[in-house]
């Protein structure tokens, strides 16, 4: 009986990636209009940021992207407040593959990931004759 179980334990190196989306200066929320896109950081180490701030009229102010080298204020990981436009928001900064995320994105991606690892490992166990 093949199994592809051990095929998983074989190190992938893969780019280094953040959700990207906005700037948004009125969302309806502090998540992304549409869909948010993965794209691939330059510089790996950086890692992610989410800044979002509310609006005077009830609007989000809503960014995430990689952080650049000349974003100063990211360097260090976490959240703190963050002035954007006169206004008091947050800005959070990660160092984890597609952590910039909102939790259910993350955690439908992550299912999603699990559930096809799965299919695949039953797939290659009990193969079709």
């Amino acid at each position: 009986m093949r199994s592809f179980l051990p095929l998983l334990l074989i190190p992938v190196v893969s780019a280094f990636e953040c959700w990207s989306c906005g700037v948004f200066l009125n969302a309806p929320s502090d998540a992304c209009k549409g869909s948010p896109r993965n794209v691939t950081c330059p510089n790996a180490d950086l890692g992610c940021v989410k800044i979002t701030a509310e609006n005077q009229d009830g609007s989000y102010y809503v960014e995430k992207n990689c952080v650049q080298p000349e974003d100063v204020d990211f360097k260090e990981e976490g959240c703190r407040d963050y002035a954007v436009r006169g206004r008091v928001g947050s800005a959070c900064v990660c160092k984890t593959k597609l952590c910039n995320a909102s939790p259910v994105a993350y955690r439908t991606s992550l299912m999603v990931a699990t559930s096809l690892v799965l299919a695949l490992n039953i797939e290659f166990a009990f193969p079709h004759p």
